[in-house]
Order: C-alpha cells, then structure tokens, then sequence
C-alpha cells in the first residue's frame, strides 16, 4: 500500500506545477488615500480589451509603508504584463481631467510611460520564472 501511494505521489509532482512568488514593490506614492489596483495580463489582446488575467485590489491601509507599497502574487511560470494603478480615490476606475490627462498616477512592470499613448504589451511584459523574485514599477503622476 505504501508503495502504490509513494509511486502516486511521484507522478503527481509532475503534474502539478508550484506557482511562483513575485514580489512587486511600488516606490514614491503621491499620498496614502485610497487602493492600489494591480493587474496582470498574459497578451496584447487581453490589455487591449482590459480583461485581465489576475486583477486584485489592495488597501494602502494595510499594505502601505511610508510611501512604498508592496505585494506578493503568486503566479505560474509564465510570461506576463502588470499595470498598477494608484486608486487615490478607491472608485475603481482611472480618473481623467477635461482633456483627457489621467489624475492618477499608473506604472508597467519594466517600462517607464513617458509618452501620451497606451503602451504596447510587448513593451511591459515580462518573464516570470524560479529566477523572477521581484518587480518594482514606477508610477507616473501628471499633476
């Protein structure tokens, strides 16, 4: 018996991949109102369409020290994209002035947005793999 169950066992850590820890840190936040809203997508379609592959929302309540938020995911071997949103406001949604400037400030994983335009994919995605241990992103405030 304990040799069919050893033998069971062993085929099922094949099966079964272990998900990764990521650690994501987000320095210099303008204040401590609000959320941080994090999503993870795994193509361009997807970002392109806002559906999200992981999307989850944290308290800076709780998970705010000093000005650094930080976070962990744990997430399959994969490539992926993240975008933060710094939800000052905690409606849920990224808030626009009059001309259409956002009011809160946003980030990608491995990109800094200097420009007006929503970024490719391809230009914030990233490996995820046993080597991947943390992603700090920098967010962009207009105002």
């Amino acid at each position: 018996m304990n040799y069919i169950l050893s033998v069971l066992l062993f085929l099922s850590l094949g099966i079964f991949d272990q998900d990764i820890p990521l650690q994501i840190t987000v320095n210099d936040l303008r204040s401590a109102n609000g959320n941080i809203s994090v999503s993870v997508f795994v193509d361009d379609e997807g970002f392109k369409n806002e559906k999200a592959f992981l999307h989850k929302v944290f308290s800076k309540e709780e998970y705010l020290v000093g000005k650094t938020f930080s976070c962990k995911l744990d997430l399959p071997e994969g490539r992926y994209g993240i975008v933060i949103l710094d939800d000052e406001n905690a409606d849920g949604d990224m808030d626009y002035n009059w001309i259409g400037v956002p009011k809160e400030g946003y980030g990608f994983s491995n990109f800094i947005h200097k420009g007006f335009s929503k970024p490719a994919y391809s230009d914030f995605e990233f490996d995820l793999n046993k080597d991947t241990k943390e992603m700090n992103i920098s967010l962009r405030y207009f105002n």
